[in-house]
C-alpha cells in the first residue's frame, strides 16, 4: 500500500489494496432505529426515517460559544433526545490526542477484523487477487506494504523465519510469481515478538495514519472523526492519487462541495459528501477484481455515517459501532 505505482498496481489502482473484507456479510440495516441512509449524487444523507434533520455543533476549543451548526446530522430517533453536543474541534488540525488515536485504531481494527483488539497475528489468503493479507492493517503481499514490514523486521531479526521470505515478497510486490507457502505460520510466530508488532505500528503510521492526518490538516478538517474517516479510507483505499484512493475521493468531495473546510465549508456536510463519494467507489471500483470484495464492505461507510449522524465528532469513549451486524464497543 505504498504510494509509488508499480506494474502490479493497476489491479488495485492505488497505494493500498483491498483490506477489511473478511466479514462483509451484513450492511447496516437501521430500519429498527428509524435511520435512513440515502446515497445519491455523491453524498450520504443521514437522518431519521421520516424525521427532521438535527444539528451538530463543532465548537472551537478556545471559544465554545463560537459554534458551527449543520443539518447533515440528525438525532437517533424522532422520539428520543438528540445526542449530546460536544465541543469537538481539535486544537490542531489533523492531530488526535492519545485517547482519540486509540479509538481511531480500534475503529479500523473493527472494520478489518471485527474486533477492537489489534490483530497483529492475523494472516489469510482472501482469494481477492492481492495475495496474502496480514497484520493490523491488512498488509498485502501483492502491493508492497507487507514487504516493507518484513524488510524492517529482517533488519532486527535476520535469522527469523519471516526474513527468509524477503526475495519472494519482492517478487510478489512486483507482480511476479512468488512462493509464499508457510508465510502464514512464520507471520504468526513473528507476531509474538514485540519488535515485530512495533514495526507494524510504524508502517501504519508512515503509510496510512500520517498521510491521512496530513491530508485532513491540509483540507481544514478539525474533528477527530474527520481524521478517523480519512485514516480508515487510507487503509482500505490507499494514499495514491488515483481515482479510488483517499486523495481522489477528497478531490471529488472538494469539487462537489465547492471547496473544503479549509475554505469555510461546513465539516459535517463535507464528511457526509466524502462518505457518499467513498461508497460510490466501493460499489463501482476502477478494478473489476475489486468489485465483489469492495461491494461487500460498505458497512464501513454505514458505521462511519452513523457516528457522524450521532454527532460523535470528538471520538469520546465509549463508542459503539456495528459494521458487520454485531455491536462492538470502542474505548
Amino acid at each position: 500500500m505504498t504510494s509509488t505505482p508499480t506494474r502490479h498496481r493497476p489491479r488495485c489502482g492505488c497505494a493500498g489494496l483491498v483490506t477489511g473484507i473478511r466479514r462483509r456479510k451484513v450492511r447496516l440495516v437501521a430500519a429498527g432505529l428509524g435511520l435512513a441512509i440515502v446515497v445519491g449524487a455523491g453524498a450520504v444523507v443521514v437522518g431519521t426515517a421520516g424525521g427532521p434533520a438535527g444539528g451538530v455543533r463543532i465548537g472551537p476549543a478556545a471559544d465554545p460559544s463560537a459554534a458551527v451548526t449543520s443539518s447533515a446530522a440528525a438525532p437517533p430517533s424522532t422520539t428520543g433526545p438528540p445526542p449530546p453536543v460536544r465541543d469537538a474541534r481539535l486544537a490542531v488540525a489533523g492531530h488526535l490526542g492519545p485517547d482519540q488515536r486509540r479509538i481511531a485504531d480500534q475503529l479500523v481494527s473493527v472494520f478489518e477484523n471485527d474486533t477492537p483488539v489489534i490483530q497483529y497475528d492475523y494472516v489469510e489468503d482472501l482469494g481477492d487477487g492481492r495475495g496474502i493479507t496480514a497484520g493490523r492493517a491488512g498488509f498485502c503481499s501483492g502491493c508492497g506494504d507487507m514487504l516493507e514490514v518484513v524488510r524492517r523486521y529482517a533488519e532486527v531479526a535476520p535469522d527469523s523465519d519471516l526474513a527468509g521470505y524477503l526475495s519472494e515478497l519482492k517478487a510478489a510486490a512486483d507482480g511476479d510469481d512468488a512462493d509464499l507457502g508457510g508465510l502464514d505460520a512464520a507471520w504468526r510466530r513473528a507476531a509474538a515478538d514485540a519488535r515485530f508488532r512495533a514495526i507494524q505500528d510504524a508502517v501504519v503510521e508512515q503509510f496510512y495514519f500520517g498521510p491521512a492526518a496530513a491530508l485532513a490538516a491540509g483540507n481544514g478538517l478539525r474533528t477527530a472523526l474527520g481524521v478517523a474517516v480519512l485514516y480508515d479510507t487510507a487503509v482500505q483505499h490507499g494514499t495514491g492519487s488515483d481515482h479510488d484512493s483517499v486523495r481522489g475521493i477528497v478531490d471529488r468531495t472538494n469539487e462537489a462541495m465547492n471547496g473544503s473546510p479549509a475554505d469555510g465549508v461546513d465539516e459535517v456536510a463535507w464528511l457526509g459528501t466524502f462518505l457518499g463519494q467513498r461508497r460510490a467507489v466501493l460499489e463501482n471500483p476502477s478494478s473489476a477484481a475489486t468489485a465483489k470484495a469492495w461491494g461487500e464492505s460498505t458497512g464501513r461507510v454505514d458505521a462511519l455515517g452513523e457516528l457522524l449522524r450521532q454527532g460523535e465528532l470528538a471520538l469520546v469513549a465509549p463508542l459503539v459501532v456495528s459494521p458487520w451486524g454485531t455491536a462492538r464497543t470502542l474505548g
